[in-house]
């Protein structure tokens, strides 16, 4: 029968009682009884029942297997998962691959568990004794899979050795992508320098090479990215990869360290070979008394001290001629272009203009304008910021010269613009304060004090 609610009414009092504080209390308490049994009719789907109600049973449970997880959940939430089953377990170990999940007495059965939108898991993203949340979700994933709400144990970083060709980049992945993600970032170490534009292609269900980017949607120019270089890219709304990394430096340059007409250039960048396109900049050491070459020495490739040569390459002018006595003179900043066999010399040769130490001009400005004598407008300018202090600056030490090139504005723009004309040079600074250089032994970005530094120009015809 149902239940049956009766209610006893207060205690009355014969006429003429006395009051006395038990009978008082006594009169304030009505008395109930519950009676009766719980037929099957009294209880309806989505009824709350001990059960669904107790601490600790919002579907959650132990877990048991490594990379196969299977979970017993009492009740079973549905026979057949829907969209929004919420389950909760807590690991039993470090997950070291792609992880499915169980519900016993639930189909579909072992389905994979996925993050960002489709992502699979990467190794440890799942920890031991991690609790996790997860959610189904029947079309994330082909077949239907549980989506992580959960924080991931161990964000991996998406990275792989490259193994295409020049230009056309491929990287494969483990475990394998899903599928590009907008914002997804993907790193590799960079088997050849790059001859402009250039693709990356990435192990997904639909392979396809997809175009690297810089500023926006600039291609590449040639040695942006260099042989043996680790490359970060992330995938955008463009369909494209946009590079974050470093722009490879397109114009090196370091003093002279080797002697006459073998002239010598430790680069502080590594690079596995030379490149058509590569430019190079030195302060001679000494003279040269005709036909000379130019090595550069690099870090070894497996980060251990000491330097790895190149090899000398010859220099020429106007193509294939040899240089003469004196075409580059001690002291003197000379600019080489690798064409693939040798090192061209920019400009004409022999002489040239150099300014005195200029200080650094403050945001907005411009150094005093500067009357080369030169008597026709010069077509090898070179400007660059000299250290002056004895203590040095982002890793750079007295008389350092760095290319202005070098040097860059908060907004990742140039810091200097040059311009020259029949009589003069001229160098304006942009209207920002902040100034970086990449720091001269890690590369990483550093900002620099303007009191620490003055400012020179080179020029020849």
């Amino acid at each position: 029968m149902p239940l049956t609610l009766s209610t006893t009414p207060n205690e009355s009092w014969p006429a003429n009682s006395k009051v006395t504080l038990d009978r008082l209390r006594r009169a304030a308490k009505p008395t109930i009884t519950l009676s009766g049994n719980v037929d099957t009719d009294n209880l309806t789907d989505g009824a709350v029942t001990t059960a669904k109600t107790k601490p600790g049973a919002f579907f959650y449970v132990l877990a048991t297997g490594t990379d196969a997880i299977t979970i017993t959940l009492t009740p079973a939430p549905v026979a057949a998962l829907v969209d929004g089953v919420v389950v909760r377990f807590k690991a039993n170990s470090d997950k070291t691959s792609v992880a499915t999940l169980t519900i016993t007495g639930c189909t579909p059965t072992a389905r994979p568990i996925r993050k960002r939108g489709g992502g699979a898991l990467d190794a440890n993203d799942i920890r031991d004794k991690q609790l996790v949340e997860v959610v189904y979700n029947s079309t994330l994933d082909a077949s239907g899979c549980w989506e992580i709400l959960a924080p991931v144990g161990d964000e991996s970083c998406r990275y792989a050795l490259d193994t295409g060709t020049t230009d056309s980049y491929i990287v494969t992945l483990s475990p394998a992508l899903i599928a590009l993600v907008k914002g997804m970032v993907i790193r590799f170490k960079a088997k050849t320098a790059n001859t402009g534009a250039c693709t990356l292609q990435v192990n997904t269900p639909t392979p396809a090479s997809k175009a690297i980017r810089k500023y926006g949607n600039l291609e590449l120019a040639d040695g942006d990215i260099l042989s043996g270089q680790y490359v970060e890219v992330v995938y955008t709304e463009e369909d494209t990869f946009f590079l974050l990394s470093p722009i490879a430096p397109a114009n090196l340059y370091a003093a002279d360290a080797g002697s006459t007409d073998a002239y010598v250039v430790n680069i502080p960048v590594f690079l596995s070979a030379y490149y058509a396109g590569l430019v190079v900049r030195f302060k001679a050491n000494t003279a040269n008394t005709g036909t000379c070459t130019l090595a550069l020495t690099v870090p070894k490739a497996d980060g251990t001290a000491g330097t790895t040569n190149l090899g000398n390459i010859e220099i020429k002018k106007r193509a294939t001629a040899n240089l003469n006595d004196g075409d580059i003179r001690a002291g003197q900043i000379v600019e080489v272009v690798y064409d693939g066999t040798y090192f061209q010399l920019i400009g004409d040769v022999g002489g040239g203009f150099t300014s005195a130490q200029l200080a650094v001009p403050a945001a907005g400005g411009a150094v005093p304008v500067q009357t080369h004598g030169l008597g026709a407008v010069p077509q090898v300018i070179s400007w660059v910021m000299v250290c002056t202090d004895a203590l040095g600056d982002a890793g750079y030490v007295l008389n350092d010269e760095v290319p202005i090139e070098n040097f860059f504005s908060n907004a990742s723009a140039p810091l200097f613009y040059p311009s020259q004309s029949l009589t003069s040079l001229e160098l304006r600074r942009c209207n920002v304060t902040d100034q970086y250089v990449g720091n001269k032994t890690t590369g990483a970005q550093a900002t620099t004090v303007d009191t620490k530094w003055r400012l020179k120009v080179y020029a020849r015809l």
